[in-house]
């Protein structure tokens, strides 16, 4: 390029109304998403990746003719293309390549401290020692009593609580270990 010359100028290219209102349609129901943690952060960046992988599948359609004058807008076909593969191949691999970390951070906890009961073959545990002992994969107080009330709905616990001697003390947060829990393989 001599200088002077320019080398190409960028392009603007809108949604067709068509394909605005598919990708607003698609947005709220995905937004609509309870998800949590980091599964959520990664599941925020979608509708920017599906704007970009439709305008991207626009532009190779388009390549297969270079003689035609390059696509005016995204249509609606590339983005319910798009969509479709987001919803039915990049969530459930996300899902699974983020694993336990798409859980809520109290049902990870709750899974953390349901392999530490299987573990140690506990019969009963006690919330204080659970937090102190991090079992629970934290040692936050809120944290722990979800994750304790999680494996309590979940039938894997029940509030054994008990009181040392005769005074008028607070009671100690024991549970008992559901003898079933052990049954299964870890």
């Amino acid at each position: 390029m001599s200088q002077g010359e320019r080398g190409p100028e960028p392009a603007t290219v809108y949604f067709s109304d068509e394909a605005a209102e598919l990708f607003q349609t698609w947005r709220v129901e995905h937004g609509g998403d309870d998800r949590r943690g980091r599964l959520a952060g990664h599941f925020g960046k979608l509708p920017g990746i599906v704007v970009r992988l439709a305008l991207l599948l626009e532009y190779l359609w388009w390549s297969v003719d270079p003689a035609a004058p390059p696509p005016p807008a995204i249509s609606n076909a590339a983005v319910g293309a798009v969509c479709e593969m987001v919803n039915t191949y990049f969530k459930p691999m996300a899902e699974r390549a983020f694993g336990d970390a798409a859980l809520p951070p109290e049902a990870r906890h709750a899974a953390a401290l349901a392999r530490h009961i299987q573990k140690v073959k506990a019969s009963t545990i006690n919330g204080r020692s659970v937090k102190r002992s991090g079992a629970a994969g934290t040692r936050d107080t809120r944290e722990v009593d979800a994750a304790l009330a999680e494996l309590e709905a979940a039938y894997w616990l029940r509030p054994a609580p008990s009181r040392v001697g005769s005074g008028n003390g607070r009671q100690r947060a024991d549970y008992e270990v559901n003898p079933a829990v052990h049954e299964v393989g870890p």
